[in-house]
């Protein structure tokens, strides 16, 4: 589950660098079907505009499954983390992965918990 998490940091990374576009870019189909890059772009800076910047993060779990609801079927990688923002302090986040048919894991949804 290594290289999982290591695609999980990457995407993190971009995100926390405000690069909406390259999280957008390097999402799976399944999220880029159901958001464009200008509506990613707006809720991902609204939704880091209300919480601040990223002070820690550590991941909780990293499950794999074959069962997320209201998506297709698939192989998925959900991980929790804990994190401390600056203007909230500390929330969880939730970052899921779907293998595509190419064989690697992309993000296919990211969620403040």
């Amino acid at each position: 589950m290594k290289n999982n998490n290591d695609t999980a940091a990457q995407w993190l990374e971009a995100l926390d660098a405000e690069e909406y576009a390259a999280c957008w870019n390097n999402a799976a189909e399944y999220f880029k079907n159901g958001v464009s890059i200008d509506e990613w772009t707006e809720k991902a800076q609204s939704a880091r505009e209300r919480v601040g910047e990223i002070q820690s993060r550590t991941l909780k779990k990293s499950v794999e499954t074959t069962d997320v609801p209201a998506a297709p079927e698939g192989k998925y990688v959900i991980s929790e983390y804990s994190s401390v923002f600056s203007d909230v302090g500390e929330i969880g986040e939730r970052l899921t992965m779907v293998q595509e048919e190419d064989g690697k894991m992309r993000v296919v949804g990211y969620y403040l918990i």
